[in-house]
C-alpha cells in the first residue's frame, strides 16, 4: 500500500475541509480543529512530519502523553475520538495501514438528582422585584425539564418556533440537525407566556436572548425591555445562571442539566465563565 509523504498538517487541514464540505456540524469541525491544535502543542514538530508517523505505536504513545497532562479519562477520550476520525479517514484514503484507535475505559460517576421537594423551589416562580437573568433561568429549567433537549438546542430557540394555538414547541438546532416537535403542558404554557409577556421583545427572533449592557442585567418585571440585542443566550450563560439560580433557590448544588425528559440532574465539575 503506498504512503504518502504528506505532513501530518496539510492531511488534517484536508479533512477539515473534507468535513466542512460534506456538512458536518460547525461544533463538530470545531472540536476537530481544537484537537489537531492541542496534538500540536502537547508533540512540537508532529506537524511537520509525515503522516506516516501516525501509526499503531504512535497512538499508544499519545495516549500515554494525555494520561501523563492530567485531564480526566472523559477528555482524554474526546481527544481520542477525534483523532481516530482522522485515522480512520487517513487509512479510508489508502494514508496509513489499518489499525485500531482504542478509548480508555472510563468509570461512570453517579450524578446526583434533585428530589421532589427540591424541584418545587426551583420551579418556584421568581417575585416581580427579581432580574431578567432570574425570570430567563427560570423559564429556560421549566423548558428543559419539560422536553429534556441540549443546552445547544433551548439557547436556540426562536419566538417564532412556539405555537401556542397548537400546544407545541419545534427544535431546530439538534444534534442530529432534525426538526423535532414537542408538546406544550399547560404548566409550561403559562411559565412561557408569562415571560414573554414581559421579557421578549420584538426586536430579537430569539426566545432566551443576552442584554446588550452589563446595566441591563438587572433589568425587572414590568419594565419595558431596553439595551437588547439579538444574539441568543450561549450554552455557558445556560448553565452559569442556573447554578446561581439553584444556590439563590438555597440548593447550592450547581449547575442545572438533563438526562432525560423526566429527571433534573446536577452538573458539579468546574464552574463555568459568562460569555
Amino acid at each position: 500500500m503506498p504512503l504518502s509523504s504528506t505532513s501530518v498538517e496539510r492531511l488534517f487541514d484536508v479533512y477539515l475541509q473534507e468535513c466542512a464540505m460534506y456538512n458536518r456540524s460547525e461544533a463538530t469541525v470545531r472540536s476537530y480543529r481544537e484537537t489537531k491544535n492541542h496534538l500540536f502543542k502537547l508533540i512540537p514538530g508532529i506537524d511537520e512530519k509525515e503522516i506516516s508517523v501516525l501509526n499503531k505505536q504512535w497512538i499508544g504513545e499519545y495516549t500515554r502523553l494525555l494520561r501523563d497532562s492530567g485531564i480526566s479519562v472523559a477528555s482524554i477520550n474526546h481527544y481520542l475520538r477525534n483523532i481516530r476520525a482522522f485515522v480512520y479517514w487517513c487509512i479510508e484514503n489508502d494514508y496509513l495501514v489499518p489499525y485500531k484507535v482504542k478509548l480508555l475505559t472510563e468509570t461512570e460517576t453517579v450524578k446526583t438528582a434533585y428530589s421532589n421537594d427540591e424541584l418545587r423551589v426551583l420551579l418556584r416562580k421568581p417575585s416581580v422585584c427579581e432580574s431578567f437573568c432570574t425570570w430567563r433561568t427560570w423559564a429556560i429549567i421549566n423548558l428543559i425539564l419539560s422536553i429534556g433537549s441540549r443546552a445547544s438546542t433551548v439557547v436556540n430557540i426562536l419566538k417564532e418556533d412556539l405555537d401556542f394555538k397548537q400546544n407545541r414547541i419545534m427544535t431546530r438546532h439538534n444534534k442530529n440537525r432534525r426538526i423535532k416537535t414537542y408538546p406544550i403542558s399547560a404548566e409550561l404554557k403559562g411559565v412561557l407566556v408569562e415571560y414573554m409577556r414581559h421579557f421578549v421583545c420584538e426586536e430579537t427572533p430569539y426566545l432566551f436572548r443576552v442584554p446588550a449592557a452589563a446595566s441591563s442585567l438587572s433589568v425587572v418585571y414590568n419594565v419595558p425591555c431596553t439595551n437588547i440585542t439579538e444574539r441568543a443566550v450561549s450554552p455557558n450563560v445556560l448553565f452559569t445562571y442556573s447554578g446561581i439560580h439553584s444556590g439563590n433557590s438555597g440548593l447550592s448544588k450547581g449547575e442545572v442539566y438533563t438526562n432525560s425528559k423526566t429527571s433534573l440532574i446536577i452538573r458539579t465539575s468546574g464552574q463555568r465563565s459568562v460569555i
